[in-house]
């Protein structure tokens, strides 16, 4: 189990700024894993097997709109097909990355607290945490801009 602490930097010097910077600072010696993944072409069966591998508890759609998709990972088809799965899903959308540009890809200050306090919760009960978009490759994905932004002391796994 991991405790995380939030410090603010430069919060006191000025109040009215959005630029109040986070860290997380683990207060055991080893650092969390933050996994992520794209079911891209994945079939269903590899998408689970792959969770079940990695002994992934809650998957966070990070898609802006799961309900645009069509097929089998259109909400709320994955996510009842999650939870028959024993795996818990929850969608995200102020994570999502409507504009499809990286470049353009930015958390505010509030999603970056609301996040924050979710992870710190997640981590306390010791439970392991997928990141889900559609994108295969990570490094065309905004799911890898998210750990970076959030200021994440943590090992990102892409699976």
């Amino acid at each position: 189990m991991y405790k995380v602490r939030l410090q603010s930097k430069g919060a006191e010097e000025n109040k009215t700024s959005e630029k109040h910077i986070y860290s997380i600072s683990m207060l055991q010696r080893s650092q969390p894993v933050i996994f992520t993944i794209g079911y891209g072409n994945r079939t269903p069966e590899q998408l689970l097997q792959i969770l079940q591998d990695n002994h992934i508890d809650v998957v966070w759609d990070i898609r802006a709109n799961p309900h645009g998709w069509s097929g089998f990972y259109r909400y709320p088809k994955i996510a009842s097909w999650l939870r028959e799965n024993k795996i818990l899903y929850r969608h995200f959308s102020v994570l999502g990355n409507p504009s499809k540009k990286l470049e353009d890809f930015r958390l505010s200050w509030a999603t970056k607290t609301f996040i924050l306090s979710v992870i710190e919760r997640q981590k306390e009960t010791n439970v392991n945490v997928c990141l889900l978009c559609a994108e295969k490759d990570p490094q065309k994905c905004h799911r890898s801009l998210i750990v970076k932004q959030l200021g994440l002391e943590a090992e990102v796994k892409h699976l």
